[in-house]
């Protein structure tokens, strides 16, 4: 049975049932994997190119990287991004 609950005013107000909420249904939580887009893995591929880059020349400059790799600075800079991210955990 529900619980009884006042309503409106609480001096004024009335009492009304209140029906008790359904149980909590177990949720599944299923992990789709779906397959690397060609956009993805081309993502994946220059920012392990730039890793490499930096790799080999610490203290290298984004433009420089990006002439190297034949990339924009934007690209570059968001692999940079990136990297840091996965450093800093």
């Amino acid at each position: 049975m529900g619980k009884t609950q006042t309503v409106g005013h609480p001096q004024f107000g009335f009492k009304c049932e209140v029906p008790d909420p359904p149980p909590r249904a177990r949720r599944r939580i299923f992990t789709i994997r779906h397959p690397e887009t060609p956009m993805e893995r081309e993502g994946r591929e220059n920012r392990e190119r730039v890793r490499h880059w930096y790799q080999l020349h610490l203290g290298g400059k984004q433009r420089e990287c990006a002439d190297a790799l034949g990339l924009s600075v934007m690209a570059v800079n968001r692999h940079v991004k990136a990297l840091r991210a996965e450093w800093s955990t």
